[in-house]
């Protein structure tokens, strides 16, 4: 439901269905599989693209930077951001997540 409906046979050509867990086949539902040559920019892009709707739609000033699965954005965007995130099955790891300080875009 991410990517253009077009990519989709292109990412399923390229990536593991299954994988062998103590002699028996399991069926993977991601694409998106760790070490494969294409997760890093497609995770980027997919990210980028979920933060800056977000940003537009709050008409929120301030940059929006990915670089894999590191997002820096306005903290004002924080939450309705980790809450896009989380509708859509992503997890957002609190220990290394630092939000709701001060928004330089704000006046204080």
């Amino acid at each position: 439901m991410l990517v253009p409906r077009d990519w989709l046979p292109a990412l399923q050509d390229v990536r593991s269905s299954t994988i062998e867990v103590e002699g028996s086949l399991v069926e993977l539902a991601s694409v998106m599989l760790m070490g494969s040559g294409h997760t890093f920019p497609l995770q980027t892009l997919l990210f980028y693209s979920l933060a800056e709707s977000v940003r537009t739609l709050l008409k929120c000033r301030g940059k929006v930077s990915v670089y894999g699965d590191d997002i820096i954005i306005p903290s004002r965007m924080s939450h309705p951001f980790i809450a896009v995130m989380s509708e859509l099955g992503f997890r957002i790891n609190s220990e290394k997540s630092f939000y709701d300080l001060p928004d330089p875009d704000l006046p204080t």
